[in-house]
């Protein structure tokens, strides 16, 4: 076990900057609330699996959402969150992998159809079932990824 950090109240209030004293005081918060374990594990491992597996789920939720007609701007918003998401999440499968795995791929698949770039244009009838497909997989992904850290 890490030994607890001794900053006192006094040490955090000597001319220094707003930020290193704030800086300070969540240092002090976070190893108190981790009780002297290595915190920064502690938050990584916590971040790791709240993040991934919600990386995963913003995208299917917006994509089920998105087969009720809804304003031009929501659907470009879609565009920027599926792909940057899957983009996200390819990254992170290719540094599990250490290369291109089956779900990567299609992550980057995803990534590419629904660019806001370079945007693919197709009817609503053609869409709907890519949505339903990509929504699909973004909740097998997420499934995957919090059952996996839980």
């Amino acid at each position: 076990m890490a030994p607890m950090p001794t900053i006192t109240h006094e040490h955090l209030h000597k001319k220094k900057s707003s930020t290193a004293v704030a800086a300070e005081k969540v240092h002090l918060l976070v190893s108190v609330a981790t009780l002297g374990h290595d915190h920064t594990t502690v938050i990584d491992q916590k971040v790791h699996i709240m993040g991934r597996w919600t990386i995963a789920a913003i995208p299917a939720a917006m994509l089920i959402f998105a087969l009720v007609p809804l304003p031009y701007g929501y659907y470009t918003l879609l565009r920027l969150v599926v792909t940057g998401c899957a983009l996200v999440l390819a990254w992170f499968d290719y540094q599990e992998t250490q290369g291109v795995s089956i779900f990567g791929a299609v992550l980057i698949g995803i990534g590419v159809l629904f660019n806001p770039i370079v945007a693919v244009h197709l009817s609503r009838e053609i869409w709907m079932p890519i949505d339903i497909g990509a929504a699909a997989f973004f909740t097998f992904i997420g499934i995957r990824l919090y059952s996996r850290n839980s």
